[in-house]
């Protein structure tokens, strides 16, 4: 039986270099949480309902973006992206210090040794719904100093909105981009004749063309995918599949309107493959990390 029509809960950047987009739009995060709940076994929705009760992972996706716009909140901003150039190894990027705005106390950040990136902060996020305390107590104090209220008032909500969301993100092309043109939101293009940043076709441009509901879009992605990810369990392996993808994203081809790349039906149909697994992959993935902490609890 095709499970996406069994109850799941009775179903809640990169942000380069200060950049303001979204990870995926809110539509894409909550394919993906979608996509991971329908395809978690009904005994590990039964033991999530324990940490999120009644809300679904599509519901609590979106919350990370929605308190972007709060200054108490920005010590969040390293954990959406991992900035890697071009013939930079993954590991030398990951030890790029993080990009942290005024309104986010550093030293409390430092001190309290926060993750700088998503690849970290997933790996963080995970330790903490799997039961590390050392951890909570140092989120939960860094929430504290930066008076940002945890998600529904618990740490475990939190760290679980914000591991459906970064999941997401990790899976992204452009959240694993360039400091250069800060993950494609320095490159001015045309969409469907509109003016937009790169960053926003690949945020919401491509899914939005579709005109179907996240619920439709995760339904029809499983049945033409499956249930299965490609190896490489390790959010660091996801990193770096994004940035083996990043040429296509930037091959604009020919087609230019007032001096900048006009992308329209040939471009999302040269990327409507990549996009798509992307979406599927992380849904996926997302579904076995969960599966692996709950096995923990």
């Amino acid at each position: 039986m095709f499970r996406y029509f069994k109850p799941a809960f009775m179903s809640a950047v990169v942000i380069l270099s200060a950049q303001a987009a979204h990870a995926w739009g809110p539509n894409g995060h909550r394919i993906t949480a979608q996509i991971a709940e329908g395809t978690m076994s009904g005994a590990d929705r039964i033991n999530l309902w324990a940490i999120a009760g009644p809300r679904g992972l599509a519901l609590m996706a979106t919350w990370p973006d929605f308190v972007r716009s709060f200054a108490q909140y920005d010590c969040f901003k390293p954990w959406h992206f991992l900035t890697v150039e071009d013939g930079q190894p993954i590991e030398e990027a990951l030890k790029r210090p993080p990009d942290l705005s005024d309104a986010c106390d550093k030293a409390a950040f430092a001190d309290l040794d926060m993750p700088g990136n998503v690849v970290d902060a997933i790996t963080f996020f995970a330790d903490i719904l799997k039961g590390d305390k050392d951890k909570a107590a140092r989120f939960s104090k860094l929430m504290e100093t930066q008076n940002a209220p945890l998600y529904q008032g618990s740490v475990d909500m939190t760290a679980l909105a914000l591991l459906v969301h970064l999941v997401g993100d990790v899976h992204q092309p452009l959240h694993v981009g360039r400091g250069p043109d800060r993950g494609g939101n320095s490159i001015d293009v045309y969409w469907f004749g509109e003016p937009v940043v790169l960053h926003e076709v690949w945020d919401e441009g491509l899914i939005e063309k579709e005109a179907l509901s996240f619920t439709e879009f995760a339904v029809f992605l499983v049945q033409d995918l499956g249930y299965d990810a490609p190896a490489n369990s390790a959010p660091v392996s996801w990193a770096e599949e994004s940035v083996n993808l990043r040429a296509k994203v930037y091959d604009f081809g020919d087609k230019t309107k007032n001096g900048l790349p006009d992308l329209s039906y040939s471009y999302a149909a040269q990327n409507d493959a990549v996009f798509k697994a992307r979406l599927h992959t992380g849904g996926v993935r997302l579904a076995a990390l969960l599966s692996e902490i709950l096995a923990t609890r």
